[in-house]
C-alpha cells in the first residue's frame, strides 16, 4: 500500500507534491485514493487505503523540509497494518527512505519562504501564493435552507482515532465488533429567516462517506479499527452480541472534558492507541482437556482468574478411583492492558508423582473457577479422558528462501513420532502479500510428517507460523522472497568484439595431438572456459603450416563460434635413431640397398611418409652410404 502511495504521487500528481501538512491530506490523499481505485480495478482494501493516506502524509512532511515529532508513531502505526506482531518490516522502512531520498533529490517542492532561495522555518499552514485558492463552504452550510449543521471547524483529515478491541488481555483480540465514531460537535440552529437561534453541543455520528471512509466499521481478525478524521473531539463506541457495550470515554487519551461531563479524544494529536476492552456476557466453559503421561492440559473458553484455577476447584482421579495429587500452572499467563492483573486461558495439571500417576483413563473435574470479570463457570465439569503420548515440538525442514513467483515446500514433523500421527497443523502467514500458503491446514501421516507449499508473491521477508492444533506448540519461520533479476543479454562471439589468443610456441610434430592453451576475451575482458565457452581441436597431429585448427563455441551468456588455425613444426631427424639391416654385401654389379629403420622418440617412422632414403656409391666394391 505504501508503495502505491509513493508511485501515485509521482504518476498522478505529475511529479509535484501538492502541498505539505494538512492540505495534502485533504487534497492529495483523495486524489491518490481515487487514482488507486481506478488503477487497481476499483477495489482497494482498507489497509491499502490507509497506507495511501499515511504514506501521503509522510511525503508531505518530508517535502516540507521537516519531520513532525510524531513521525515515529506514524511509522509504527502504518507498519502495523502489515505486521500484526509489531515488527516494523524492512519494506516499509525502505519505502520511507525512498520517499525521503526521492523528494530531496528531485526537489519537487519548496515551501513559499524557500522559493527565493536559502533556508527557513516553514509554517505548515502557510499559504502557497502559486497555488490556486480552495473553494470554501458557505458559513452556514449552504444558507438558510440548509437548516442546522454540525460545527466542524476544519474539513482537513488530521489523524486517527484507531486501535484494537480485545477481551481480558491485549493479545486476545475480538473480531466482528461494530465500532462507530461520533464527533462531539457544536450544532447551530437557525430560524426560517436564517437567523441564528441558538447553539448546543452534542454527539453526532460522523459522516465518513465524505472522506471515502466507512462508519461504522467491523473489526477484523486482529480487532483493528480506525479512521482519518478532521480536527475535533471524538468518541468511539463498540458493540457486539454476547458482549457488554464499550466506549472510549475512559481512555487515557480522552482528555477533552465535554459540557455533558464525558471525556472525548482530542484530534490532534494523533490517536493511534485507542485500545478498548470488551467484557463477555457469557459464563466461561471448559473448552478442552488433553491427558498425557506427564500432565493434563485444560483449556477454557475465556481467560480466567489464575488463583481460582487451583487444586481445590480442579481435581484428577485415576482409573482405579484414586485421587491424583499435583500442582496447577498457567500455560499462557498474560497481564491485562494496564498491568494490574494477570489471566490465563490454558492450564497444566502436573502430578506430584510423575511415574505412572497418569495412565489408562483419568477423570477430570472442574468447579467454581472464575473468568477475568469474576463470572463463575456456568456448570461443574466432569469428563473421562484417555492418556496419550504428549507431543513436544515441531521440526521444520526445507528451503526458507525463494524467488519472486516461485514456490518452496516445507516438511513438518511432530515429535516424538509416536505422538504425531493424524495431527492437524494450522499454517498462518503474517505477511500474505509476500508469502502465500497453499494449504491453511494439513494433517500428518502415520509417521507424524506433513508438508506445505509456499508461494513467493512479492519480494520481501515474511513470517510463517505453524501451530499444532489442540496444543500450545507453535513454531515460526522467516521466509525470504527475492526479486527476480532480469535475464542478462546474450552476447555473440561473432560480433567482432571477441578475440582468440593461442600459445603455439614449441609445437613440434611427435605423432601426438597438439592442444595449445586458448585465451578468449570479449571487449578486452577475459572469458572463462567452461562457463563462457568450450574449446575443440581438429587436424592437430600432423606437421603443417596453419593446418591445425581450434574452434571456440560460446555457452552461458555467449553464443556463436570462433575458429583459428595454428602450425605444427616438423620434427628434426638429427635426434632420430637410424639403423641399417645387418649383413655382408658382395659386389654383384647391382646396387645394394640394405633396409633402413628410423625411430624418433621410441616411435618407428614410416618411409615415404615421415622420411625418404637415398643410397650412393652402392654398386662397386668399396664404401657405400645411405642418406635419410
Amino acid at each position: 500500500g505504501g508503495t502505491y502511495a509513493a508511485g501515485l504521487v509521482m504518476d498522478y500528481c505529475g511529479g509535484k507534491v501538492l502541498k505539505f501538512g494538512g492540505k495534502l491530506a485533504k487534497l492529495g490523499c483523495k486524489k491518490l485514493y481515487k487514482a488507486a481505485m481506478k488503477r487497481y480495478g476499483g477495489k482497494v482494501s482498507r489497509s491499502v487505503r490507509r497506507a495511501v493516506f499515511h504514506g501521503a502524509a509522510i511525503i508531505a512532511n518530508e517535502a516540507g523540509g521537516y519531520v513532525e515529532k510524531k513521525m515515529g508513531d506514524l511509522t509504527k502505526y502504518v507498519s502495523g497494518l502489515f505486521d500484526v506482531k509489531g515488527v516494523v518490516q524492512d519494506g516499509f522502512i525502505s519505502l520511507r527512505d525512498y520517499i525521503r531520498n526521492s523528494i530531496r533529490a528531485l526537489n519537487v517542492y519548496k515551501c513559499p519562504c524557500e522559493k527565493g532561495g536559502g533556508k527557513c522555518e516553514c509554517d505548515p499552514n502557510q499559504e502557497d501564493p502559486d497555488e490556486e485558492p480552495e473553494e470554501e463552504p458557505d458559513e452556514h452550510g449552504g444558507g438558510p435552507d440548509g437548516g442546522g449543521y454540525t460545527g466542524i471547524r476544519s474539513a482537513t483529515p488530521i489523524a486517527d482515532p484507531s486501535g484494537y478491541v480485545y477481551e481480558a488481555v491485549p493479545s486476545n483480540r475480538v473480531e466482528g465488533v461494530t465500532a462507530t465514531i461520533y464527533q462531539y460537535a457544536e450544532i447551530i440552529d437557525y430560524d426560517e429567516y436564517g437567523e441564528e437561534t441558538g447553539r448546543r453541543k452534542e454527539e453526532v455520528k460522523w459522516d465518513a462517506e465524505n472522506y471515502d471512509q466507512v462508519n461504522p466499521q467491523t473489526t477484523d481478525t486482529y480487532g483493528i479499527f480506525g479512521w482519518d478524521v478532521p480536527e475535533g473531539s471524538w468518541v468511539v463506541k463498540f458493540n457486539k452480541e454476547g458482549y457488554e457495550d464499550a466506549d472510549s470515554y475512559n481512555d487515557a487519551a480522552a482528555t477533552y472534558a465535554g459540557e455533558n461531563g464525558k471525556h472525548y479524544l482530542p484530534v490532534p494529536p494523533i490517536q493511534t492507541e485507542v485500545n478498548t476492552a470488551m467484557v463477555s456476557t457469557a459464563a466461561p466453559e471448559v473448552a478442552g482437556v488433553s491427558a498425557y503421561e506427564g500432565e493434563i492440559d485444560i483449556d477454557f473458553s475465556q481467560y480466567m482468574q489464575i488463583d481460582t484455577v487451583n487444586t481445590t476447584n480442579v481435581t484428577v482421579t485415576a482409573s482405579g478411583g484414586t485421587a491424583v495429587t499435583g500442582t496447577i500452572e498457567p500455560l499462557n499467563a498474560e497481564d491485562n492492558y494496564d498491568g494490574t492483573a494477570r489471566y490465563a486461558s490454558s492450564f497444566a495439571f502436573r502430578p506430584a508423582q510423575t511415574a505412572g500417576a497418569l495412565a489408562g483413563t483419568v477423570t477430570v473435574a472442574v468447579k467454581n473457577v472464575k473468568n477475568y470479570a469474576g463470572t463463575a463457570i456456568a456448570a461443574a465439569y466432569s469428563g473421562q479422558h484417555a492418556v496419550t503420548v504428549m507431543p513436544r515440538s515441531l521440526e521444520i525442514t526445507g528451503e526458507t528462501g525463494m524467488l519472486h513467483h516461485d514456490s518452496t515446500e516445507l516438511t513438518i514433523r511432530v515429535l516424538p513420532a509416536e505422538a504425531g500421527a493424524g495431527r492437524t497443523l494450522t499454517i498462518t502467514s503474517y505477511s500474505p502479500s509476500i508469502v502465500s500458503v497453499g494449504q491453511q491446514t494439513v494433517t500428518t501421516d502415520e509417521n507424524g510428517l506433513a508438508s506445505v507449499t509456499l508461494e513467493g508473491s512479492l519480494p520481501g521477508q515474511g513470517i510463517l507460523e505453524i501451530a499444532l492444533d489442540g496444543t500450545k506448540i507453535a513454531e515460526e519461520k522467516q521466509i525470504t522472497v527475492t526479486a527476480r533479476q532480469a535475464a542478462p543479454a546474450i552476447r555473440s562471439l561473432e560480433d567482432g568484439n571477441a578475440a582468440i589468443t593461442l600459445e603455439t610456441e614449441g609445437l613440434t610434430y611427435d605423432g601426438r595431438e597438439k592442444k595449445p592453451a586458448v585465451r578468449v576475451s570479449y571487449d578486452g575482458s577475459d572469458l572463462e572456459e567452461g562457463t563462457d565457452y568450450t574449446v575443440a581441436y581438429s587436424s592437430n597431429i600432423k606437421a603443417g603450416t596453419d593446418t591445425a585448427k581450434v574452434t571456440v563455441t560460446g555457452t552461458g551468456l555467449y553464443e556463436g563460434t570462433l575458429e583459428q588455425t595454428f602450425s605444427i613444426a616438423r620434427a628434426a631427424l638429427a635426434s632420430a635413431d637410424v639403423t641399417l639391416a645387418s649383413g655382408t654385401y658382395t659386389y654383384n654389379g647391382k646396387s645394394q640397398k640394405p633396409a633402413v629403420t628410423v625411430k624418433h622418440g621410441g616411435k618407428k617412422l614410416a618411409s615415404g611418409t615421415d622420411y625418404s632414403v637415398t643410397y650412393s656409391d652402392n654398386v662397386h666394391a668399396g664404401t657405400a652410404s645411405v642418406k635419410v
